[in-house]
């Protein structure tokens, strides 16, 4: 890629005791030679008036880029520092400014400022010391010394490949061509474009990632589709591929692609695959039971799924005591124990064991029953501990004066096994 520096001398500003001084662009734009900008840097000398052959003044400043049209920044360069002295002009009068680390925007901003005839670079500069020697306070004054600007650049512009997603669909199928609600399989139809096909050297990659939340908050799941010239060319023509995992049927899935070339990034979010709808759906292993959709559930995994509001208008006439009864399908179990007699001050222990385990340790409570009409029966508790998926430890207590024969009720909420 070749390269251009040019440099010019411009006349000085003719402003009076000014700290702030503006010149126009320089230097004639060739839309042929200067299309981008690296660096610019400004070398001048200050303007200040000292008083006396012993007189030394310090000054620091800054350039800005700005275009006229707009008033608009451009960039600010760093900033430089210089000397005047009574003897006159010296090395130490000159002040270098640079702009460097340059945009892509920065540089297409100054540029096109620049053809525009509307590029200004503007120079503050503040004095920050001065020796007086009895001369007083210095100013500033006319003019520059050798004023000389640098700007070098590429006679190319910064990078235009363009990425871009033309087609992006995602849909449930066995085979990639025939749409299949039942399918646990999901396939990606992907065609891609570029100003430029050239960034598929410059370090390119198509990237899928799918998750549950529509605002992949959580669950993301990642899949480098192509990261060469020679795979993402299959999407450059229109590609239809399967993606990698299961989906289930009982799930909503959301997509979003991304393709870079370069530093320039394409993407398309908000695609999606639709969990499949069935008025009921008994799975094969009969693990469950799904209204309005397809059951999720698995052997290992029994559930009650409904994928509408339940209004039970009747309320619930009878719940069974079979594994399919109501509450074993919420993962509710409850239980009683055998009323003991618990003697003043003192405490017991119950060891109770599930009808059925759980996945994890479930939420328990508890409450004391009696049929005592003990004035101590309001001093007796029950505390719950050492839940574990199989069971639990109760200790029941009488803080009274006198024994007291209770039990207790219990209930576990969780997920069953």
């Amino acid at each position: 890629m070749a390269t251009y520096t040019i440099t010019a001398t411009p006349s000085g500003s003719n402003k009076d005791n000014d700290a702030q001084r503006d010149i126009a662009a320089v230097f004639p734009y060739d839309a042929n030679q200067y299309r981008t900008i690296s660096e610019l840097a400004r070398r001048d000398g200050i303007w200040c008036s000292c008083g006396g052959k012993y007189q030394s003044v310090t000054l620091s400043g800054y350039d800005q880029l700005i275009n006229s049209s707009t008033g608009a920044v451009i960039k600010t360069s760093g900033t430089g520092t210089c000397k005047c002295h009574g003897t006159g002009p010296a090395a130490e009068n000159y002040m270098t400014c640079t702009f460097s680390d340059w945009t892509q925007a920065e540089s297409n901003a100054a540029v096109a400022a620049w053809k525009a005839g509307t590029l200004i670079i503007r120079r503050t500069v503040s004095i920050t010391a001065y020796t007086s020697s009895g001369h007083g306070e210095p100013t500033f004054r006319d003019g520059y010394y050798d004023d000389t600007i640098t700007i070098t650049g590429s006679t190319a512009p910064f990078t235009d490949y363009r990425p871009q997603i033309t087609t992006f669909k995602c849909f449930r199928s066995e085979d990639g061509v025939t749409e299949s609600q039942l399918s646990t399989t999901v396939y990606a139809t992907i065609k891609l474009a570029m100003n430029d096909t050239s960034g598929l050297n410059d370090s390119p990659k198509l990237v899928l990632e799918y998750s549950t939340k529509a605002d992949f908050s959580s669950g993301v799941t990642s899949i480098t589709m192509a990261s060469s010239a020679s795979l993402l060319q299959y999407y450059l023509d229109g590609y239809t591929i399967s993606v990698r995992g299961e989906f289930s049927v009982g799930s909503n899935y959301y997509f979003r692609l991304t393709f870079t070339a370069g530093e320039e990034v394409a993407q398309v979010s908000g695609v999606s695959v639709s969990m499949s709808h069935t008025p009921i759906h008994i799975p094969q292993n009969n693990s469950g039971v799904a209204v309005g959709m397809y059951s999720n559930a698995t052997s290992a995994d029994r559930r009650f799924e409904c994928n509408y509001p339940a209004y039970l208008y009747g309320g619930i006439a009878q719940i069974g005591d079979g594994n399919g009864d109501l509450l074993t399908l919420l993962g509710i179990q409850t239980g009683s124990s055998a009323a003991q007699s618990v003697a003043n001050s003192k405490t017991a222990t119950v060891d109770v064991v599930f009808a059925r385990a759980y996945k994890e340790a479930p939420v328990v409570v508890a409450n004391i029953v009696s049929e005592s009409d003990s004035y101590y029966l309001g001093r007796c508790n029950v505390a719950i501990q050492s839940v574990s998926t199989t069971g639990f430890t109760a200790r029941i207590a009488n803080g009274g004066s006198a024994a007291v024969v209770f039990g207790f009720n219990w209930a576990a909420f969780g997920k069953l096994t």
